[in-house]
C-alpha cells in the first residue's frame, strides 16, 4: 500500500498495551499521568489518537482526553476478533496518520503488523525490558522469556526507532542483539509533572510519616524486608497499593504504626509524597520506577535498593541513599537518615533539582517531539 501522508502535521496513534483500555487507566488512577505528555505534543502542534481495547465506555473520557482522538471497540466485539478487525475498524485513521508508536512490548506485535499494511513507520516505546522481567519471573529457560525474547526481536528489526527509559535497558538489549542498530534507539527516561509534584511551602509541617512506599504489593517490590525494617525501628510508616500478597503481610505486619491505603488516583499522589519524610523502593530490579521520581520531584529523601533501575537513578549520598535488599541494611539506611535530618533536608533539595533537570514534562515532552521529527524526515 502507498505510503500517504496528507499534510506535514505529525499525526500519531499510540497503540495501548494488549488488553489495556483508557477505563481501566482510569480505574487504577494513571489517566492524567499518561495523558500529559500527549497534551504538551498537542500544544506543539501534534495530533494524536489513543488506540485501545476497550469498549464504547472509552469514549466516556473525551472530556478527560480533550483532543485526543479515540480509537476503540466500540462495537464491543470479543477482543481476539476485534484485534483482527482493527486495520478494516480504523482505516480512515491509519490512512492518515504518519508515526504509530507502542505504549509498550507487550502488545506490539499488533501495531507492527498494522504498520506494515499501512507501509508507516512504528516507533516502538518500552518502558522496562520485558525479556528481563519474564526471565526474573519465570527463568531464562521460561517459554514465557523465551517469547518475549522473540517478539522484542522481531520488533527491534522492523521499528524504524526504539524508545528505552535507560541507558542500562539500551545496553542490555544491544548487547543480547549484536546485530541491531544502536542509532535507532534512544534513551528518553520516564517523565514526571514537576508543576504538580513538588515540595510544600511548609514542608516540614505535613509529615505525618517517617517512612512511605508506593506501588505493587508484588514479591518483585521486596515489601516483606522493609516492613520488618519498618516494625523494628518503631516508626510510622504509610504503605500504599495493591497486590496479591497484601493480605498477608497486613496480617503479618499487624501494627498501628503502619497505615495501609489502596491505590491513590495519580494527580492526588503528590499530597501523599509530602506527608512522608523518606520515600523507600527496596525493589530487587525495575524499569525506570516512576514513583521514585516523583518522590524526588518532590523534596522527599529516597532511599532505593542498589538494584538494577534504581541505583541508575539514585547517585548515592548525593540525591539520595542506596541499600542493599536485605532489611537489615534497610534498617539501618533509614536509621542513618532519621537520625540526620539535615541530610534528609539536602537530598531532598538535590532529589528535586534533578528530577526537574532530568525527568521533568516539558523536557521529555521535546525529547519526544524532536524524535517525532527524524521518524518522518
Amino acid at each position: 500500500m502507498q505510503k500517504y501522508i496528507p499534510t506535514n502535521k505529525f499525526k500519531v496513534i499510540l497503540f495501548f498495551t494488549h488488553g489495556m483500555s483508557i477505563d481501566q487507566w482510569s480505574k487504577i488512577g494513571v489517566l492524567e499521568r499518561e495523558i500529559a505528555i500527549y497534551k504538551k505534543l498537542i500544544e506543539k502542534g501534534v495530533e494524536v489518537s489513543f488506540l485501545t481495547y476497550g469498549n464504547h465506555k472509552d469514549n466516556e473520557y473525551k472530556k478527560e482526553l480533550g483532543d485526543i482522538k479515540i480509537l476503540c471497540n466500540v462495537y464491543n466485539l470479543p477482543t481476539r476478533l476485534y484485534e483482527i478487525l482493527i486495520p478494516l475498524l480504523h482505516f480512515k485513521s491509519f490512512i492518515n496518520s504518519n508515526i504509530f508508536k507502542t505504549n509498550q512490548m507487550n502488545g506490539s506485535y499488533r501495531s507492527m503488523v498494522i504498520s506494515k499494511i499501512f507501509n508507516k513507520p512504528l516507533i516502538c516505546r518500552m518502558g522496562y525490558l520485558f525479556s528481563d522481567f519474564q526471565m526474573r519471573r519465570k527463568g531464562k529457560h521460561s517459554q514465557s522469556y523465551l517469547n518475549a525474547s522473540k517478539l522484542e526481536n522481531k520488533i527491534f528489526q522492523n521499528s524504524k526507532f526504539n524508545i528505552v527509559t535507560t541507558d542500562l535497558i539500551k545496553s542490555q538489549i544491544l548487547k543480547k542483539n549484536k546485530n541491531l542498530n544502536k542509532e535507532n534507539f534512544f534513551v528518553i527516561p520516564n517523565y514526571v509533572d514537576t508543576n504538580l509534584f513538588k515540595p510544600s511551602k511548609s514542608q516540614d509541617k505535613n509529615k505525618r510519616f517517617d517512612v512511605l512506599f508506593i506501588g505493587r504489593i508484588a514479591k518483585q517490590k521486596n515489601i516483606d524486608s522493609l516492613l520488618y525494617a519498618i516494625t523494628k525501628l518503631k516508626i510510622k510508616a504509610h504503605i500504599v497499593g495493591s497486590g496479591i500478597m497484601k493480605n498477608s503481610l497486613r496480617n503479618k505486619y499487624n501494627s498501628k504504626r503502619i497505615k495501609w491505603s489502596e491505590n491513590i488516583p495519580n494527580i492526588k499522589l503528590f499530597k501523599v509524597y509530602r506527608s512522608s519524610r523518606i520515600f523507600v523502593l527496596p525493589s530487587f530490579y525495575e524499569g525506570h520506577p516512576k514513583t521514585l521520581i516523583e518522590a524526588m520531584s518532590c523534596g522527599n529523601a529516597v532511599i532505593g535498593a542498589n538494584s538494577p533501575g534504581i541505583k541508575e537513578i539514585i547517585n548515592d549520598e548525593i540525591n539520595g541513599v542506596l541499600c542493599n535488599t536485605d532489611s537489615y541494611s534497610i534498617m539501618k539506611k533509614i536509621k542513618y537518615l532519621m537520625k540526620n535530618p539535615d541530610k534528609i533536608k539536602a537530598f531532598g533539595i538535590r532529589a528535586r533539582e534533578d528530577a526537574v533537570r532530568m525527568y521533568s514534562l516539558k523536557n521529555i515532552a521535546e525529547s519526544e517531539f524532536d524524535l517525532y521529527k527524524k521518524t518522518i524526515s
